[in-house]
């Protein structure tokens, strides 16, 4: 079947008029593509003490906060949305339109009392530290959203060399936006080059208001799972796929998570700190 296509903006009529002369061209087949293997997520061992002879360097972000991670569902996220009938997402962001008044209550005092008590910074077992304000009411999340309460990308400059950034992070994601990527990270270096680190549902990117629940039957998860830092209660939760499955439940306060990106450090200095983008 032959068809022609017409390109036009849109109008009350449209008269089309084809003239054909000569013979019919050939038709032309469009090569198949092989889908691109998905993205394996590298394997950290979270419980290994870091070595004295590494380096830790933990960012002051604080310049670059834009909100209080307690904020996340107490926003209305009104726009951009469809001016039709839809199965939209209420207006505080979270739930659907079979369960509207579903919410999830953000407390992060247990991580801002962690940081008070040790000179603004949180660390893991392992030994790697991230700053995060200790004080009541200071903007402690660098938000990133498709909604217009925030940036769609941030952007944060940092030079210097090193061979992983490591990331305390928490956002929301949804049953429909399971199995693919929900944002990324991506780490420019000084000549050009750059790493990216895919956020995906169930993988690495995990819900602020719940840990998913893994049991190999209505839901199967192979890959390891990062590390959770429990808000309400500052306990950092060091979790394996095995011992884990079974028990994906409501985190009470809610959660974040620490997630790795791997760096090349002989691709030059970073240009800039990781760019969240959603």
């Amino acid at each position: 079947m032959r068809r022609i296509e017409v390109a036009s903006p849109a109008a009350e009529k449209f008269e089309v008029v084809v003239n054909w002369q000569g013979e019919i061209p050939a038709a032309k087949i469009a090569p198949e593509v092989a889908p691109a293997a998905p993205e394996k997520i590298a394997a950290f061992d979270w419980n290994q003490k870091i070595s004295s002879d590494e380096k830790l360097e933990a960012v002051n972000l604080a310049p670059f906060f834009n909100d209080k991670v307690t904020q996340i569902f107490r926003n209305e996220y009104r726009t951009p949305r469809s001016p039709f009938a839809s199965l939209a997402t209420p207006d505080h962001g979270i739930g659907g339109w079979c369960e509207p008044t579903a919410s999830a209550d953000v407390d992060d005092s247990g991580l801002r009392a962690l940081a008070a008590g040790n000179a603004g910074k949180v660390s893991l077992p392992d030994g790697i530290t991230f700053a995060t304000p200790g004080e009541n009411g200071a903007k402690n999340i660098i938000f990133t959203s498709q909604w217009d309460n925030y940036p769609r990308e941030v952007s944060v400059p940092l030079t210097g060399k090193s061979s992983h950034a490591f990331l305390l992070m928490a956002g929301s994601t949804a049953a429909m936006q399971s199995r693919f990527d929900n944002g990324e990270v991506i780490a420019t270096y000084a000549n050009g080059t750059t790493t990216r680190l895919a956020l995906n549902n169930p993988v690495n990117w995990w819900p602020i208001d719940q840990d998913y629940f893994m049991d190999d039957f209505a839901f199967r998860r192979n890959e390891p799972i990062p590390p959770r830092v429990d808000l309400r209660t500052g306990i950092i939760r060091i979790l394996d796929v095995e011992t884990f499955k079974g028990q994906g439940r409501k985190v009470s306060g809610g959660a974040a998570t620490v997630l790795d990106l791997p760096l090349d450090r002989p691709r030059n200095e970073i240009a800039d700190r990781p760019r969240a983008r959603q």
